[in-house]
């Protein structure tokens, strides 16, 4: 079963049922699927958004020079964050953001913890 119909499933069903099994599916699927889904969505507010502060542009793009494997704004643009494959990429990253960005709040934080 893929992400999107196990989505789809959880919408069809009440929230708060639990299927045996069906949790540790989803989880699963997270696991391997999530890199794939964010690599390949998109934010309908982006354009928007650039157009109206097109920092947001030169930020997603110095991510992007930095060796991020994704880099996106999310929601209507009050931040935008990174994924990157090896610390020294995200560490030489968040350095540059740090100096010319000083206004900017730079963080690592760990966003899929072991299920």
């Amino acid at each position: 079963m893929d992400l999107r119909s196990v989505i789809e499933e959880g919408f069809r069903r009440n929230p708060f049922e639990q299927i045996r099994g069906q949790r540790r599916e989803q989880i699963e699927l997270l696991k391997t699927d999530v890199f794939h889904l964010l690599e390949n969505s998109s934010n309908d507010l982006e354009k928007p958004a650039i157009s109206s502060l097109p920092l947001i542009s030169k930020i997603l793009t110095e991510l992007k020079n930095h060796q991020a494997k994704i880099a996106k704004m999310s929601g209507s643009g009050a931040s935008c964050f990174a994924i990157f494959e090896d610390e020294k990429s995200l560490r030489l990253s968040a350095e540059f953001f740090a100096e010319n960005f000083p206004n900017f709040l730079v963080r690592k934080v760990n966003i899929l913890s072991r299920f």
